[in-house]
C-alpha cells in the first residue's frame, strides 16, 4: 500500500521516458537496491541529458557506492544551460564533494562558489563551506557553520536525503565533532549505501585515536568519552567494514578498478581500527605496509605507545624525522609523546612543532595542543613554559580540572610573601577545580593547604569543613583540619581533629606527631610524651618524634633525659635515613617542594644503596607529579628491596605498580602488583589496583577474580565492589555487576559516581531480563 501511494504520488511529474526510469530508479533506492537504481539513473540520462534530478541521482549513486570516478564523469557533464534551481546546486555541492576527496581544493571551492550564487541557504552548500573552511585554516568560525547547518537540517530532518546527511555527517567528522557525526550515521535503516557503513566506521575509528590523544595530554570535558575505545565500539566498527565489504560483492561488472581501490580503503581503515581499538606491535607495524601518510604514522606511534613499546616508538619517531617534515599536528604531538622519555628537547622541539602547525591551520583542537606541551614541560621540570603554556590551554578550555589543579600546584610551590599574586592565581584555580569536580577531595585539600600557607585560615577552615562534609574517613583531611586549627590558635578543636585522624589511621604516625605537638602547645607534655611514645612504637628512631619528646621532657623538667635525646639525634657522624628524611622534610616546608625534591635528589645520589631513602625519594616525585622520574627510582630501589620490611616492599611494590599503571604501561604495571600482593597479601589496595590494571587491559574476568580476592579482606570496602561491578559490566552479566554495584552502594552512600553506574545497570539488567523472557515465552 505505501509503494501504490508513493506512485500515485510520483506519477503526475512523468512527463518522458527518462521521468518513468528516474522514478524507477528512485523506487529501487527506497528499497536499497542501489546498483539497479543507479543502473537506471544511467538509462535516464542516455536519454535526457539535460534530466537534473536523474544526474544528481546517478552521480551521488556512484559515489555512496565507492565509485568516484564514475561520479565525477557523470559530474563533469552538468547542462551548463541548466536553469538554477536546489538540484543544481546540490549538482554542484556533490562535485565539491567528490573534488575534496580527490584531494582537489580548488576545484571543490570553485563548485561551492557556483552552488552560493544558486542557493546560499541550502544545508548542503553550508556543509561544503564548513569543510572548506576547515581545510583552509578558518577553524574558528566552523562552530558558527555547523551550527547553521544542523539548524538547517533540524528544520527539514524529515525530507533530508541520504546524500544530504552523508556531506552534514563528513564535515562533522573532519570538524572533530564525533557525536554528531554519529548521531547522523546511526540511523534505523536496513539499507543504507557502502560509504555510509565506511564513513561510520573512519569516525569510530578517528574518535578512538582523538581519545587516546587527549587522554596522553590529560584532558577530560573536551575529550571523548571512554566509550570511544569501549569493546560496543570496535564490535561496531567491524559490523560497519563488514557492511561494506557485502557491499562490494555486488560491484557492477565494469567497475573492476574501482572496486580494487575501495577493497585497499577497506584495508586501510581495518589496519587503522586494529590498531586503535586493539594495540599491539603487529597492528603497529600492519600501518607501516600502507602507502606513507601523516595519518598512518600517526597511528603506528600512538599504537606502539599504547603497547608499552616506547623504543620502537622512539626509534620510528627519530627515523620520521631524518625525512621529510611537512607534518599534520596530530603526527607532530605523537612524535613528541613517543620521544618523551628518551630525548626530552627533541619531544619539546616536536610539541612545540604539533603546536605551531595546529594554529597555522586554526586546527578544531588547537588546546589539545598547549596541553600536550604542558604535559611534556611538567615531565622536564620546565615550569615557565609549564606554566605559560597551561594559562593559555586554561584561557581556551576552562573546564579541564586535572590543568587547574597542576597549575596550582606549580604556582604554590613557593609559599614566600613575595609570591602572593601566584599563590591568589592558585587558589582561583582550586576555586575552578571544585567547580568542576565537586566530589574530588583532592582540590579541597590542596587549597586549605594554601589558605594555610598565605594565613587566611578562616577560609582554609571552611574549605577542609566542605571535604570532610564528602569524606568523613579521610584522615589526611582531619591533619589538615588540626594544623589550621592550630595555627589559627584553636587548640581543642586541633586536639579533637588530630585524635579523629589517629582513631582513622592509627598506623600512620603523623597523627600522633600532631597529637603531640598540640599537646605541647596546650600546656600537656605527659601527653605530648605519650603521644611521642606512640609515634616511635611505629617508626623507631623517627627524628621529629625525637625533636618531640625531647621537648616533652624539657616541659616535664627531666633536662638529663631530653639532652640524652638531642644528642642521640646530633651525635651520628652518618645520619640515618630517618633524620635525612626529616631535614627534607624541613626543607620542604621553609622552601617549599622543588628545593626539597633537589635536595632529595642530591641524597639519594650520593647515598643511592639506601632502599628506604630510594622509597621515600620514590614517594615523593610520585606526590608532586613526577611520574617518569618516580617510575625510574622504584624500580632501582627494587634491586635493595631486600632491605625494606614487608609493609616498606609491599608499599614499594604497589608504588611502582600504581604509577606504572597510570602511565599505561601495564604489563609491568600487573608484575609490580602481583609482587605487592605476595608480599602482603592482606593489604587489600594493590588488589584494587591490580584489579583495575585487569580491568585497564580489558581482562575482565581476572579482574573480577582478584577484586573478588578483596572483598574477601574487605567485605564493605566500596571501590573493590565497584570495580568489580564495572567489570561484570564490560562481560554483560548485568545481574552480578547490579549485585556488586549495590554492595559499593550500601558501603560509600554518597559516592554519586555509584549511583550513576548502579542506575545504568539496573537498566541495563531490566533490559536483558526482558529480552530473556521475551525469548522464553
Amino acid at each position: 500500500e505505501q509503494a501504490v501511494a508513493w506512485l500515485e504520488n510520483q506519477m503526475p511529474l512523468v512527463n518522458t521516458e527518462a521521468d518513468l526510469l528516474h522514478l524507477a530508479a528512485q523506487a529501487n533506492l527506497n528499497i536499497g537496491r542501489f546498483e539497479r537504481a543507479l543502473q537506471l539513473a544511467e538509462q535516464a540520462l542516455d536519454l535526457q541529458p539535460e534530466h537534473l534530478a536523474a544526474r544528481l541521482l546517478a552521480a551521488q549513486l556512484a559515489f555512496d557506492l565507492l565509485m568516484p570516478d564514475r561520479a565525477r564523469s557523470l559530474l563533469a557533464r552538468i547542462p551548463a544551460q541548466a536553469r538554477p534551481s536546489d538540484l543544481l546546486a546540490q549538482l554542484h555541492c556533490l562535485a565539491g564533494e567528490v573534488a575534496l576527496h580527490f584531494g582537489e581544493e580548488i576545484t571543490a571551492a570553485q563548485a561551492l562558489n557556483t552552488a552560493s550564487a544558486i542557493a546560499p541557504d541550502h544545508l548542503r552548500t553550508q556543509t561544503l563551506q564548513l569543510r572548506l573552511q576547515l581545510r583552509q585554516g578558518n577553524g574558528k568560525i566552523v562552530p558558527q557553520t555547523l551550527k547553521e547547518a544542523l539548524i538547517a537540517f533540524g528544520k527539514r530532518a524529515r525530507e533530508i536525503t541520504s546524500g544530504e546527511r552523508l556531506a552534514l555527517a563528513e564535515a562533522a567528522q573532519e570538524g572533530l565533532y564525533f557525536d554528531v557525526a554519529l548521531y547522523l550515521l546511526r540511523v534505523p535503516a536496513n539499507n543504507l549505501p557502502a560509504r555510509h557503513h565506511l564513513l561510520l566506521a573512519k569516525t569510530l575509528v578517528l574518535r578512538a585515536e582523538h581519545y587516546h590523544l587527549c587522554r596522553a595530554a590529560h584532558i577530560q570535558n573536551n575529550a571523548p568519552g571512554a566509550a570511544a575505545v569501549a569493546e560496543e565500539s570496535y564490535h561496531e566498527f567491524e559490523n560497519a567494514l563488514r557492511a561494506v565489504s557485502r557491499s562490494l560483492e555486488k560491484f557492477p561488472q565494469d567497475a573492476a578498478g574501482e572496486r580494487s581501490l575501495a577493497q585497499s580503503e577497506i584495508r586501510t581503515w581495518v589496519s587503522r581500527g586494529k590498531a586503535v581499538f586493539q594495540p599491539s606491535v603487529e597492528h603497529a607495524k600492519a600501518l607501516l605496509n600502507l602507502p606513507p601518510h601523516p595519518d598512518h604514522h600517526s597511528a603506528c606511534l600512538a599504537a606502539l605507545r599504547l603497547a608499552g613499546e616506547t623504543k620502537t616508538a622512539a626509534e620510528l619517531a627519530r627515523k620520521l624525522l631524518g625525512g621529510e617534515r611537512r607534518f599534520s599536528a596530530p603526527l607532530w604531538g605523537q612524535i613528541a609523546l613517543a620521544l618523551a622519555r628518551e630525548e626530552a628537547s627533541l619531544a619539546a622541539h616536536a610539541a612545540e612543532r604539533a603546536l605551531k602547525e595546529a594554529f597555522r591551520t586554526s586546527h578544531p583542537v588547537t588546546p589539545l595542543y598547549l596541553a600536550l606541551q604542558a604535559t611534556l614541560a611538567h615531565r622536564a621540570g620546565d615550569h615557565p613554559l609549564l606554566i605559560n603554556a597551561t594559562r593559555r590551554l586554561l584561557n581556551r578550555w576552562d573546564n579541564e580540572p586535572y590543568w587547574h589543579m597542576l597549575l596550582a600546584d606549580v604556582l604554590s610551590e613557593n609559599q614566600a610573601p613575595e609570591n602572593a599574586a601566584a599563590l591568589q592565581e592558585a587558589i582561583e584555580h582550586l576555586k575552578r577545580a571544585i567547580q568542576l569536580q565537586p566530589l574530588n577531595k583532592t582540590p579541597y585539600l590542596k587549597l586549605g593547604r594554601i589558605y594555610l600557607a598565605t594565613r587566611q585560615t578562616e577560609n582554609a577552615l571552611a574549605i577542609l569543613k566542605n571535604a570532610i562534609a564528602l569524606d568523613n574517613q579521610d584522615s589526611r583531611l582531619w591533619l589538615a583540619l588540626a594544623e589550621v586549627h592550630h595555627a589559627n590558635g584553636g587548640l581543642n578543636e586541633a586536639a579533637r581533629a588530630a585524635e579523629t585522624a589517629c582513631r582513622l589511621s592509627p598506623t600512620v604516625s603523623n597523627g600522633w606527631l600532631w597529637r603531640a605537638r598540640i599537646a605541647l602547645d596546650s600546656g600537656h607534655p605527659e601527653q605530648a610524651l605519650e603521644h611521642t611514645g606512640q609515634a616511635l612504637r611505629l617508626h623507631p628512631g623517627d627524628t621529629q618524634a625525637l625533636l618531640l619528646q625531647a621537648e616533652a621532657l624539657q616541659a616535664l623538667n627531666r633536662p638529663a633525659e631530653a639532652l640524652d635525646v638531642l644528642q642521640a639525634v646530633s651525635a651520628r657522624s652518618l645520619p640515618d635515613v630517618e633524620l635525612l628524611l626529616k631535614i627534607v622534610h624541613l626543607r620542604r616546608q621553609v622552601e617549599g617542594s622543588k628545593a626539597a625534591i633537589k635536595e632529595m635528589e642530591a641524597l639519594y645520589t650520593h647515598r643511592p644503596q639506601e632502599a628506604r631513602l630510594g622509597l621515600a625519594y620514590a614517594e615523593m616525585l610520585a606526590e608532586s607529579g613526577k611520574t617518569d622520574a618516580a617510575i625510574h627510582v622504584a624500580q632501582q630501589t627494587i634491586g635493595q628491596v631486600a632491605q625494606l620490611n614487608e609493609e616498606e616492599q609491599a608499599r614499594l611494590h604497589y608504588l611502582l605498580g600504581r604509577l606504572l599503571r597510570r602511565s599505561g604501561q601495564l604489563d609491568q604495571a600487573v608484575q609490580a602488583l602481583s609482587d605487592a600482593v605476595n608480599v602482603q597479601p592482606e593489604w587489600v589496595d594493590p588488589y584494587i589496583e591490580l584489579g583495575r590494571t585487569y580491568f585497564d587491559r580489558r581482562e575482565y574476568t581476572q579482574a573480577i577474580q582478584t577484586l573478588q580476592q578483596a572483598l574477601t579482606l574487605a567485605p564493605t570496602n566500596a571501590e573493590c565492589a565497584y570495580w568489580a561491578g564495572m567489570a561484570f559490566k564490560e562481560i554483560k552479566d548485568y545481574a552480578n555487576a547490579e549485585h556488586m554495584l549495590r554492595k559499593a552502594a550500601q558501603s560509600s552512600p554518597d559516592d554519586i559516581r555509584i549511583h550513576r553506574q548502579l542506575g545504568t545497570v539496573v537498566a541495563l539488567n531490566l533490559v536483558h531480563n526482558k529480552k530473556s523472557l521475551f525469548v522464553k515465552s
